[in-house]
């Protein structure tokens, strides 16, 4: 049993590891809201079309999923597929540059798609250069063996591995929409020997106003040894940012 002193070491550990968290998220919302600065000199409700010139894809399928490997929280991954059609003629792909807190290890994936059959083509690894956007944002750069063109779909995959990262009682996980997205999937696996005490869901729109605070509830999965969470959304708002929370 934890003396008092170190009971109240451990507490102030885990409020500074959420402060953290939580100016990350703020600087994500940030970054989003300088481009969506841009659209100011259109008219006052831009049309769908007008809104994607100001991009190089659009996201159709988001697909996300974080797994819990251990009681603990200790270590963790996190798989992300983008379904994507391109909206311009491209050389590279930018895509965002998770950070947080723990030790990560990434690797991205690449492969076209055909527009008319729906076949993919192989998964390849690509080469990535971190480029610092702004001063408080940066994205992975990926290098394309051959360029993409104008309408052209493709996917992206982001495979992460996540250390000493979910080591408090309420955790979180967020998806921010920072491309035109159609849909998305967020997807929580936890161990099923650490249940949840509760899951809920809530949408923010810059740094402090939150809304749509909902429950979600785990889907408890004993034959495969894991409770699942999802959040599915349709027509998600751009530059919103979807967050869910588990106490456990």
């Amino acid at each position: 049993m934890l003396g008092k002193d170190e009971y109240i070491e451990k507490l102030r550990e885990e409020l500074q590891e959420f402060i953290v968290r939580q100016k990350e998220i703020i600087q994500r919302l940030q970054s989003v809201e300088e481009k969506l600065s841009l659209l100011d000199p259109l008219e006052i409700f831009p049309t769908k079309k007008e809104k994607l010139r100001l991009y190089d894809y659009q996201v159709n399928l988001d697909e996300r999923e974080y797994t819990i490997l251990d009681v603990r929280g200790k270590k963790a991954k996190m798989i992300s597929k983008r379904n994507c059609s391109a909206l311009r003629d491209l050389s590279e792909i930018r895509s965002r540059c998770h950070t947080g807190t723990g030790d990560r290890s990434v690797i991205y994936k690449y492969r076209t798609v055909d527009n008319d059959s729906g076949n993919s083509a192989d998964w390849e690894k690509v080469e990535f250069k971190i480029d610092k956007m702004t001063s408080i944002d940066s994205s992975a750069c990926l290098s394309l063996q051959e360029a993409l063109k104008e309408g052209e779909s493709f996917e992206i995959q982001e495979e992460i591995e996540l250390l000493n990262t979910f080591n408090s009682r309420n955790e979180w996980v967020t998806l921010v929409v920072e491309y035109p997205t159609e849909s998305f999937k967020l997807s929580l696996i936890l161990p099923f020997e650490r249940k949840p005490i509760g899951v809920r869901r809530e949408e923010s729109d810059g740094a402090s106003n939150s809304f749509n605070k909902r429950r979600l509830y785990p889907d408890f999965d004993s034959d495969n040894d894991r409770i699942v969470v999802q959040w599915e959304e349709e027509s998600p708002i751009l530059g919103r940012a979807y967050t869910m929370f588990w106490d456990w």
